[in-house]
């Protein structure tokens, strides 16, 4: 039996699955080469690394970065002596545009069943094209140039797929990967949002992804407990730590 009741998927997912994609950039990356401070970034748990949050510029970032470094140090959760920078943090534009139903990317509505074909679901998916925006902060610019060149040698090798990723949900209890894509990832632009050398020494590199994402609608869907966890709101940055 069909049920009518429904539920429409998180973008937050999609959110964090970005994250996870800019912190495996960095997993592949030989971490005693390049500058001290990109060689102690290199140190770091992906969770000190990679944030999420929206910030009007790096310097708004930072004074977030040190007030929850400086509240966790309280609370023991970590070291304070542990340099705030570099970081990464990334957003994405409230902005969206479904994609274009004549490429094939809406599919209306489909039956799925569960592993024992007892249970039907009626789901629907539309592909949406959001926008990201991707910053790489540092104290000086060898190790920001750095940090931007291992992401964009990720995205741009489309051949082992680095312009892609996957989300997780489960639909009516059972789990499904669906694919996500960043648009054009071998071109690569960035524009510097450093501050001004009269104000704090201060690297930063900004750059701008369109990517195109799954949202399902239909009974029961949600995202999985083992990424829900790291999408907790974080008083500090109104947002999510990525976890790694």
């Amino acid at each position: 039996m069909i049920k009518s009741k429904n539920d429409v998927s998180e973008l937050a997912a999609v959110d964090f699955a970005f994250g996870a994609r800019i912190l495996d950039a960095f997993r592949e990356v030989d971490g005693g080469h390049g500058s001290w401070h990109f060689q102690q970034f290199m140190k770091r748990d992906g969770k000190d690394k990679v944030f999420r949050g929206e910030f009007l510029e790096p310097k708004e970032f930072v004074a977030n970065l040190q007030a929850y470094m400086k509240q966790a140090e309280s609370e023991g959760k970590r070291d304070y002596n542990q340099a705030t920078l570099p970081a990464v943090y990334y957003y994405r534009d409230l902005s969206m545009a479904s994609a274009d139903p004549e490429a094939g990317n809406l599919v209306l509505r489909d039956t799925v069943y569960d592993l024992n074909l007892e249970n039907a679901t009626m789901l629907s998916m539309v592909r949406m094209n959001l926008t990201y925006k991707v910053v790489f902060i540092a104290p000086d610019k060898p190790t920001v140039e750095r940090m931007a060149m291992a992401w964009y040698f990720k995205i741009a090798n489309t051949k082992q797929g680095g312009h892609k990723f996957q989300v997780p949900y489960d639909v009516a209890g059972e789990r499904m990967q669906m694919d996500c894509t960043i648009f054009d990832p071998q071109t690569f632009q960035a524009t510097s949002v450093s501050l001004p050398k009269n104000e704090q020494r201060l690297f930063a590199l900004e750059c701008e992804y369109e990517v195109q994402a799954p949202v399902l609608y239909g009974e029961s869907v949600t995202v999985p407990d083992s990424i829900r966890w790291q999408l907790s709101v974080d008083p500090c940055f109104d947002g999510c730590h990525v976890h790694g």
